[in-house]
């Protein structure tokens, strides 16, 4: 009888531990969601439609390091152009190298801060205010920034499945002013 809770609990205690251990390897992580926010064209300002995100990145975990090359694709519909109702596309698609710190403690949950420094291609394309068209506004290589925070739940050692809120920060170009923009997305991320 002794034997047998002993022999339960330390298998108990294993599989507990295997959760809860710092994974390392090489991961890949997908992601989708929804963004949100507004732009600034020079001298315009364009309201967006809440449209989607998906993400894909690839990266090395150390314990409780990461650090990743991410491909982020981001499209919104215009809904007014300087507070006039119009229509169109906004996108913006980010190459990035992110760094997060992540803290794990006595449960499957496990919580991520990160940053990143990478470059987007940003486009407005498609825009028609009243019955005017206005000509596509393109910028390649925009130098951006981001921030996030997420919350995981460690389903194995190996899965991870997340909610992230990232804020993208796109520096001046010839087209667009200085734009923030926030998205939230599902994820999962499996380390090898």
């Amino acid at each position: 009888m002794k034997r047998g809770k002993s022999m339960k609990s330390f298998i108990a205690l294993t599989f507990a531990t295997s959760l809860l251990a710092d994974p390392n390897g090489v991961y890949v992580e997908i992601g989708a969601g929804q963004g949100f926010g507004s732009i600034e064209t020079k001298g315009s300002k364009i309201y967006l439609d809440a449209g989607y995100v998906g993400s894909l990145a690839i990266g090395y975990q150390a314990n409780i390091y990461r650090i990743e090359l991410e491909e982020n694709y981001k499209k919104d519909s215009v809904y007014s152009f300087d507070n006039v109702s119009a229509s169109g596309d906004y996108v913006r698609e980010s190459k990035m190298i992110n760094i997060y710190l992540s803290a794990y403690n006595d449960s499957n949950l496990v919580s991520s801060i990160g940053g990143g420094v990478g470059i987007s291609d940003i486009s407005l394309k498609n825009l028609q205010e009243l019955e005017r068209v206005v000509p596509d506004l393109v910028n390649n290589g925009v130098l951006t920034f981001d921030g996030s925070l997420s919350i995981g739940y460690m389903v194995t050692t190996s899965i991870t499945a997340t909610v992230k809120y990232t804020y993208f920060y796109t520096q001046k170009s010839d087209n667009f002013d200085s734009n923030g923009n926030s998205t939230f997305t599902f994820g999962l991320r499996y380390v090898f």
